[in-house]
């Protein structure tokens, strides 16, 4: 018989992996789905006698199989056999009374559980912050992705994987909000890179790197990142979503001029555009700001101008099953329809993406009738040039008001596409 060994390592963080001092599992030794989540949930459930029902119902959904009880008894087998091949003959798994259980005697190492035990350790109250510092860290390095990532579909992984990935979304902001109070930018900004990758999505991370730029004075990369992620969170969750990013907009815009005084000739080269073709596509912040400016001129010249709201719908469902391609072929048609907005308007008009199938609309100088005409002519080219039979585009068309902000009106005008 083969030494034991003193501690067996499980990462469940991301990929499966199993490792001994003699050798490795992972999904790709194991070449068997079934067996890597009878082990996941073997382990994770360990100090557990497990019934054959508690195992049946962790590892198929309800008649998913003729004969669970021989299915999971035959599934044991095989996995005894691999541990025995990977690891010697120490017994892994006991039987007692109808049930099976994770052998005590086997001591293991779960990074989903260390994980957790830093993440608490970090947040003691009598903790120092270098001491805090020091345990995000090591929480931050165990979280490789979500618990069990290729398994979240089982009805006991789901939950974990919420859980695990909210801690870590707090430890990462926490993490990254301690960097800056002790003037670690570079670290930040590192660190937020990383952390993004596994949550893209986070206005707070975006932020604290954003900040770690600005503070090491990466002005220009700081404006292209700034541009970039407004317009992922923008389309994702729209403006009510970007507060604490647009707390950043004007000290990044400020940072651009501030180096030195200049000519009105040089600042008024600095103000122009290279393209002054077709209209002008921006961020809805800014188009929200020039939207007032044009509301103080109508105020003061009352001159009638619109603002008009396209709106990208399905009218018929491709599938239940098919919301992947519903958002992706939506998504082709936005960019469609921002190229289309670009050439067919005049150099004048302001639009922007309000959401994620909604372009906003900013038409100086135009009736209400003029304003439906521009709209009918841009739908019927998106149609033309897409050619797509479930999308149908809603107009609203409103007046720009000093006291009153945008918003949907009764007088709408649809078109179907299969029109």
């Amino acid at each position: 018989m083969e030494g034991k060994c003193d501690m067996y390592v499980f990462s469940l963080l991301g990929r499966f992996q199993m490792m001994g001092e003699s050798g490795v599992l992972n999904e790709e030794t194991m070449r068997s789905e079934m067996l890597v989540k009878l082990l996941s949930f073997l382990i994770t459930n360990r100090g557990y006698a497990l019934n054959v029902q508690d195992l049946v119902s962790a590892l198929w959904q309800q008649d998913e199989t003729d004969n669970p009880e021989g299915a999971l008894k035959n599934l044991m087998y095989r996995l005894r056999i691999m541990l025995k091949k990977a690891f010697g003959e120490e017994c892994f798994i006991l039987t007692k009374r109808g049930a099976y259980a994770w052998n005590s005697e086997i001591k293991v190492l779960v990074d989903s559980e260390e994980f957790e035990r830093h993440y608490t350790e970090a947040r003691k109250p009598n903790i120092s912050r270098a001491e805090s510092i020091a345990a995000y860290e090591a929480a931050m390095d165990l979280y490789q992705g979500s618990f069990l990532s290729k398994y979240t579909d089982l009805h006991w992984v789901t939950p974990l994987s919420t859980y695990y990935h909210s801690l870590f979304l707090s430890g990462a902001k926490e993490l990254s909000d301690s960097y800056i109070a002790v003037a670690r930018y570079s670290d930040v900004e590192q660190f937020c890179a990383r952390a993004l990758k596994l949550d893209s999505a986070d206005e707070h991370l975006h932020y604290n790197m954003l900040k770690a730029l600005i503070f090491q004075k990466k002005k220009d990369l700081a404006l292209e990142y700034y541009n970039k992620v407004e317009k992922l969170l923008h389309s994702s969750y729209g403006e009510q979503h970007l507060e604490l990013l647009e707390t950043l907009r004007d000290e990044l815009y400020q940072i651009q001029t501030a180096s030195q005084a200049a000519q009105i000739e040089v600042i008024h080269q600095n103000m122009q555009e290279e393209d002054v073709t077709g209209a002008f596509i921006c961020a809805f912040p800014i188009f929200k700001e020039i939207y007032r400016l044009e509301a103080r001129k109508i105020k003061r010249f009352e001159i009638p101008e619109y603002v008009v709201l396209l709106t990208l719908e399905y009218h018929k469902r491709l599938s239940k099953d098919n919301k992947k391609l519903e958002d992706f072929l939506l998504g082709k048609m936005m960019d469609k329809l921002e190229l289309i907005l670009k050439d067919s308007l005049r150099v004048g008009d302001v639009a922007s993406r309000y959401s994620d199938s909604q372009f906003i609309i900013l038409l100086p100088s135009a009736s209400y009738e003029a304003g439906m005409m521009v709209a009918n002519r841009i739908i019927q080219k998106l149609y033309q040039e897409t050619k797509h039979k479930h999308i149908k585009v809603k107009t609203d068309i409103e007046e720009v008001t000093v006291t009153e902000p945008f918003h949907n009106t009764d007088q709408t005008y649809q078109r179907s596409c299969q029109q």
